[in-house]
């Protein structure tokens, strides 16, 4: 007997154990049932708004990166300008010492107002771009240019215009091959991220058709359980209208037998 009651009282806690275990599954179970469609509802909301707002910021991002390969584009058809500015003013330079003309001056200061305007233009550029290296080089240019624009026609020999000429061709080369990667990078990476945007869009629609399928299963599953107990209910009713029925025929034959057996005994005791 002692050892019967120990096995009973080590046995009791795992059987609470397993009955708190059950309880507790079965309400959840039944918390699942009866709010999953909220659930999936709000999951679907909050995706969906997460989704917009992802998409929005991919879209804000290609059309910075867009932007900073047209202008990119744009300064290095600046910078080719410049160089074909330089040079025509290098050549009407030339031709004005081996033949000093009013015509030739008047093309040059055309140049010069031209590599001006291109000048402050390309340098706004690479402010906004806050390019250290590229502005720096960009400065050393400008300050050439100004000088050699300053100097003039007769200031200056073809021999000093050379080197000069020479170091900005190089460092126009060197400022378009920058300006030309920088287009590219941001053409590659505005591709990158509309190829993201693409994923990430398939991948919101596929979530939210999962989710929604699954919102109307459920929603297929309650309606039909609501079927099947109103029929069972119905059932169940009709039965009990049959029982009650029965029952109400019983107890009328019961009154009428019970009615006759008190009538047959007033008249034998009337008869006696």
């Amino acid at each position: 007997m002692t050892s019967s009651l120990h096995e009973g009282g080590a046995a009791d806690p795992v059987a609470g154990i397993t009955r708190r275990s059950t309880r507790f599954s079965t309400r959840l179970n039944g918390w699942m049932r009866r709010w999953s469609w909220a659930v999936a509802m709000t999951v679907a909301i909050v995706i969906t708004v997460g989704g917009l707002v992802i998409l929005e910021s991919g879209r804000m991002r290609i059309a910075a990166e867009y932007e900073t390969a047209l202008d990119a584009k744009g300064a290095t058809t600046q910078l080719t300008a410049l160089a074909a500015d330089i040079a025509s003013l290098t050549a009407d330079e030339r031709a004005f010492r081996l033949a000093p003309d009013n015509a030739y001056a008047a093309h040059y200061n055309a140049a010069a107002a031209e590599i001006k305007q291109t000048i402050a233009s390309l340098d706004a550029y690479y402010r906004r771009k806050s390019d250290d290296t590229a502005l720096t080089s960009f400065k050393q240019i400008s300050a050439i240019l100004d000088a050699r624009i300053s100097a003039g026609l007769a200031a200056r020999s073809s021999s000093d215009a050379a080197p000069n000429t020479d170091i900005l061709d190089s460092a126009l080369a060197l400022l378009r091959l920058n300006e030309e990667r920088r287009a590219q990078s941001a053409l590659d990476a505005s591709r990158a991220d509309q190829r993201i945007s693409t994923i990430c869009v398939g991948a919101l629609c596929a979530l939210n058709i999962v989710l929604f399928l699954l919102l109307f299963r459920n929603l297929g599953i309650q309606l039909d359980k609501q079927d099947r107990v109103q029929r069972k209910l119905i059932t169940q009713q009709e039965e009990l209208d049959q029982l009650v029925f029965d029952r109400t025929r019983q107890l009328e034959a019961l009154a009428w037998h019970l009615q006759s057996v008190s009538e047959n005994e007033k008249t034998q005791l009337a008869r006696e």
